[in-house]
Order: structure tokens, then sequence, then C-alpha cells
């Protein structure tokens, strides 16, 4: 059986607040598991910067370099086929990853990796950068969009792959068919937070008092610490 080590520097698929980003790590586990491979996330840390504070990205550095030590030691007596990294990005990157790979001597595995070339200057040009340098050390990197595609594409070095990941879901999971209805079903998807999620959920509520005309039913699916206010 093949040993993975996985890891979300966004989100930890046992993060205690649900989040689409936590669900497809979830998802990722499942599916990796489901083929026959031993996985196992290797670190809860989470490595954010959602204020471009060049402080905040010195303190995860920080943090990230006493991952690496453990995770190393770790590693070496307990050694793994590969590490699978989910969501790079400029303010999370992955500061773990790329360093192990290279000491170990093993492949480097991105999903959802993007490249963001205008945030090499400006408050997150650190973490920009070091986005880019997982991106470039990836031996894989799986995408989901075609926009995501052309950055990566443009910038890839020699001799990496890059892969389309379709949308999945566990089949265990999926409800049965409903029955056709005359009714026009809507269906919205995300995390329940303050902020801009919120706001999303009052805009969708606002727009739909105007659908007066016809018959509808919203089903929404999400989770969050804002649950109540969204209901």
């Amino acid at each position: 059986m093949r040993r993975i080590a996985f890891f979300a520097p966004l989100k930890a698929p046992d993060h205690p607040v649900p989040s689409g980003d936590r669900q497809m790590a979830r998802n990722l586990l499942t599916a990796l598991r489901s083929i026959g491979a031993e996985v196992t996330n290797v670190s809860a840390l989470r490595i954010y910067d959602g204020l471009g504070s060049a402080g905040t990205q010195q303190q995860l550095q920080s943090k990230a370099d006493a991952e690496i030590n453990r995770l190393i030691r770790e590693l070496t007596a307990h050694p793994v086929s590969a590490w699978v990294t989910y969501h790079n990005y400029y303010k999370s990157p992955d500061l773990i990853g790329p360093v192990i790979c290279k000491s170990l001597n093993i492949p480097y595995v991105l999903i959802e990796a993007t490249r963001a070339r205008k945030r090499l200057n400006g408050p997150w040009s650190d973490f920009a950068a070091k986005s880019e340098t997982a991106c470039d050390a990836a031996d894989v990197i799986f995408y989901m969009t075609q926009q995501d595609k052309f950055a990566l594409e443009r910038d890839k070095p020699e001799g990496q792959v890059l892969l389309h990941l379709s949308p999945f879901l566990p089949v265990s999971v999926l409800p049965a068919p409903k029955p056709r209805q005359d009714t026009n079903r809507l269906l919205s998807v995300g995390m329940m937070r303050s902020g801009d999620k919120l706001s999303s959920y009052r805009i969708i509520a606002e727009a739909l008092q105007h659908l007066t005309d016809l018959p509808w039913q919203l089903d929404i699916v999400g989770d969050g610490p804002a649950r109540e206010q969204v209901k």
C-alpha cells in the first residue's frame, strides 16, 4: 500500500469551521483512500494571511520551519511515496511541502494551485513568491478551471505535468433523484460566514422577492457561524 502525505495549508480537513475548502480536502482524502492509498493529513498548521501583513507572513514562516523540522524526522522514520498539497495560492502558500519533498526526494503534487504574477508586488509579495516557488517545485499540478490553466501553462517549468481534475463527489453521498416538479428549483451552495458570503445570501433573498410571477423553490447547501442569519 502506498503511503501519501496530505496537507491543506488554507484549511485542514479536520478544521472546526465548515467551508468549501474543508469539504474539498475531505473529498480528496476520500478519493485517494478509495484507490487503496494510505493517506495521512500530516500537519494542521493553517498558513493564511488575509490582510497582507508582513509580520503575519514572517510568523507563519517561522511556524512552517518548525513543522518542516518535525516532519523531516517523522517521515524519515516512516517514509511516504508522495506529498499532496491542496490549494496553494498567494494568500495561502505551501511553505512546507517543497522543502520536505526536496529533502526526502519524493514526488510533490499540487491540487488547485494558482499563479498570480501581479501579487509579486504589494502586501502579499513574500507569500506570492513562495506560492510561485511551490508551483515551480511541483512534479504534477491538477487544475480545475481553464482560467487557472492559462497561467499554470504559461509559467510551468520544463517537465512539469498539468492535468485537469473534473468535479467529483463520493457516490455514497449523492442524493436520490427526485421526481420532476412544476416548481423551478434553484440551488445555492456556499459557506455561511460574515462578510461577502453573508452579503451574497442577502442579495439572493432580495432578488427572489421580485420573482412573483413564477413558482420556485430554493435549496441552500452550506454551514458555518452565520447559519442562523442566513436562515
